[in-house]
């Protein structure tokens, strides 16, 4: 199954318009990859294995984000170091220490935890507002924490799933912020969890990683 998604990841499909990606409601995607990413959601026990695993990851980064007081003794070392969203590179953290000791880290999590605003207005805010904008914090970190908190809704921005997006021959509509790209994202991908029934964004990222990665 690893070396055929290898092999598939060479193929392109056409691309889309945005226009055209609103009317689908199957994702443009080609049928072989997503034979790969059916067999790896029927195959029972290798995915319980990874809803357990991000499961009990989401559960550890709550903690290590401390949702329950409102952010303000977030831990920005396990977060950093806690893998089951990706690893964030130790040069980030002093910077990190720094925002969150100032209490602006604080402010960014209260801002992407209000759901008055659309997905696209918090991370534009968080990339490019000096209120909310953190020191180190890229779009790596932001998307990381945004799955955190809402596992189903939030696309985990990271190298595998902009790659797997890209090599399938698509392209994002000129013009767009990076807000409206991630939302762009998190709709895409949204269509595979539906289509596939799959858990939630953390767990489809475990399955790309695994066909990339076959670990």
């Amino acid at each position: 199954m690893l070396n055929r998604y290898a092999d598939l990841r060479k193929k392109k499909p056409q691309l889309e318009n945005m226009d055209e990606f609103k009317k689908t409601e199957i994702v443009h995607i080609s049928s072989e990859i997503m034979d790969l990413l059916k067999e790896c959601r029927q195959n029972h026990d290798l995915y319980l294995k990874f809803c357990e695993e991000r499961d009990n990851g989401i559960v550890k980064l709550k903690g290590c984000i401390d949702i329950k007081n409102n952010f303000r003794n977030f831990n920005v070392k396990e977060f950093c170091q806690e893998g089951a969203l990706g690893w964030i590179i130790p040069i980030n953290i002093p910077g990190l220490v720094r925002e969150k000791e100032s209490g602006k880290l604080t402010k960014l999590c209260s801002m992407l935890n209000n759901e008055r605003m659309s997905l696209a207005e918090r991370v534009d805010l968080a990339m490019n507002d000096s209120k909310y904008k953190v020191e180190r914090a890229g779009i790596n970190v932001v998307s990381k924490i945004l799955t955190v908190l809402y596992p189903r809704k939030c696309f985990l921005w990271n190298t595998e799933s902009i790659k797997l997006f890209n090599e399938l021959g698509n392209a994002l509509p000129r013009g767009l912020s990076i807000g409206k790209k991630y939302e762009y994202y998190c709709d895409y991908y949204s269509k595979i969890i539906n289509n596939l029934d799959i858990k939630n964004f953390a767990v489809l990222d475990r399955m790309l990683y695994y066909l990339d990665k076959g670990e």
